[in-house]
């Protein structure tokens, strides 16, 4: 059984979780972030899936009252291309984050996973940016499309 203290560090699943699902277009700037989080807190969103975030590499930044974990593609790439995806937690939602380990993982950049310790089950977020319809049927846009399922499906 667990005891109070176990309960505050928890996400109490039998309470209302404000989580949204948001395609930003492009936020690797930091005021085009901070525009974010503002509409995030004016909404009291707690949880955010943001997809087409454009933004280099993976990481953890901290915007406002927000914690962004974020996937995109390689630093190598200097083109900002339309895909990388973002989980963002608020300060509640990052304590319990950080309190359940800090797990997070950058499948690809399309992908990204965040573990949560909740009651009475735990919770993983995947945040993720499909590709677009197939068209005239190109082979390297299929390569890609099943590609990114077959990691999908891996997690």
């Amino acid at each position: 059984m667990a005891n109070e203290k176990d309960q505050e560090q928890c996400v109490n699943t039998r309470k209302l979780v404000l989580f949204v699902g948001w395609n930003v277009r492009l936020c690797f700037q930091r005021a085009k972030k901070e525009l974010i989080m503002d509409q995030l807190e004016k909404y009291h969103v707690q949880i955010a899936a943001l997809s087409e975030c454009g933004m280099l590499d993976s990481g953890i930044s901290y915007v406002g009252n927000y914690t962004f974990i974020h996937s995109g593609a390689s630093g190598n790439n200097k083109t900002r291309k339309a895909d990388g995806v973002a989980i963002c937690l608020n300060k509640h939602a990052t304590k319990i984050w950080k309190t359940s380990g800090s797990i997070w993982k950058a499948i690809n950049s399309r992908i990204v996973t965040v573990h949560l310790k909740c009651n009475p089950i735990n919770i993983t977020i995947i945040a993720l940016y499909a590709p677009v319809n197939r068209i005239n049927d190109q082979k390297e846009e299929e390569e890609s499309s099943d590609a990114l399922y077959d990691d999908l499906q891996q997690v």
